[in-house]
């Protein structure tokens, strides 16, 4: 009888172990064939009783080698090598059953016994090959040839992948420190132009972008800017927010006025850029001279939508006032 075991052990090695079971019939020394595995996955076949030694035969359970012998030219097995026992018997079939005038039970069992041994190691060497499905009329080398032709696929896009990792980097770095998404947009466009091969997975990350900058923003708790504008040349900018927060900052430069010795003030009115719906705004002014190196103070007042504004006369050009700074910010 021939138990259900595998006809193979195999065992890496720990720097110090030299005793591997096998667990499975041997009728004697032939039948056992013992490989080392090394670093690189290369097959040594060992030589017996100069290599490695066996320690009994014809046990139903098995039984173990000794490697290492003092006489190998091999080390004791490291952490990186393998060992393989392995049965291996020839394919014949020696007893003639035709010739003898009495079945012999022994030798029956014996035939039948080599039999199941044998498949057990063709079962082992079949679980090891490449299968393919019935009916799909593609053989092994078909199919192995799929498979070699996915992995130079798979490594020509890795290629080409890690060749566009530094831009990919960079544009994230810009999204992430300077959330300057348009900006983004554009070079990814200009990636698109240059790079044709990566044009369909470039065109999705621009309608995905273009879909951010499209978003609506209209249930957002979160206040945020819906207008702004800015006039250089005349000094006026503003910003509009969706809670209704309005910024405005604007300067006027009174040259009519001249400096006087009166101790009388300088006033006048002027336009609020954007009017405020109602009172609940902060109004900050400043005056300076024209040589820059003095400020005045100066008193604001809101008269419906215009700024009622009042600072100092001065005595002389040099302290005559240059210019009068707003910042109003409210509702």
């Amino acid at each position: 009888m021939i138990y259900d075991v595998l006809p193979v052990n195999s065992y890496s090695g720990n720097n110090s172990c030299m005793q591997f079971d096998f667990n499975f019939y041997i009728e004697n020394e032939n039948q056992l064939e013992v490989y080392l595995i090394n670093e690189d996955n290369m097959r040594n076949k060992l030589t017996l009783n100069v290599d490695y030694s066996i320690n009994e035969v014809k046990n139903p359970n098995g039984s173990f080698i000794t490697f290492p012998l003092s006489s190998s030219q091999y080390d004791v097995l490291n952490d990186n090598q393998k060992i393989s026992i392995e049965l291996s018997l020839q394919c014949v079939q020696e007893i003639q059953y035709n010739n003898s005038s009495l079945l012999n039970l022994e030798s029956l069992e014996y035939s039948f016994d080599y039999l199941t041994r044998l498949v057990q190691i063709l079962q082992r060497r079949i679980d090891l090959c490449v299968k393919v499905e019935e009916g799909t009329g593609e053989t092994p080398q078909q199919y192995l040839d799929k498979i070699y032709e996915a992995s130079v696929q798979c490594n020509n896009a890795l290629s080409s992948i890690n060749g566009y990792l530094p831009q990919i980097i960079s544009y994230y770095n810009d999204i992430t420190s300077n959330y300057n998404i348009r900006q983004l947009t554009s070079r990814v466009n200009s990636l698109e132009d240059d790079n044709e091969d990566l044009s369909d997975d470039i065109a999705s990350i621009n309608t995905n972008l273009n879909n951010y900058l499209k978003k609506d923003f209209s249930n957002s708790t979160i206040p945020y800017i819906v207008d702004s504008y800015k006039n250089t040349s005349s000094e006026i900018y503003y910003r509009k927010w969706s809670d209704g927060f309005i910024e405005q900052y604007f300067t006027i430069r009174p040259v009519d006025m001249v400096p006087s010795s009166s101790p009388d003030l300088l006033s006048d009115t002027c336009e609020l850029p954007v009017p405020f719906t109602n009172y609940k705004f902060n109004l900050l002014a400043k005056v300076s001279n024209l040589t820059g190196t003095e400020d005045y103070l100066c008193t604001v007042t809101i008269q419906n939508d215009s700024v009622y504004w009042s600072t100092k006369k001065t005595s002389s050009d040099d302290e005559a006032v240059k210019q009068i700074t707003f910042y109003a910010s409210g509702f």
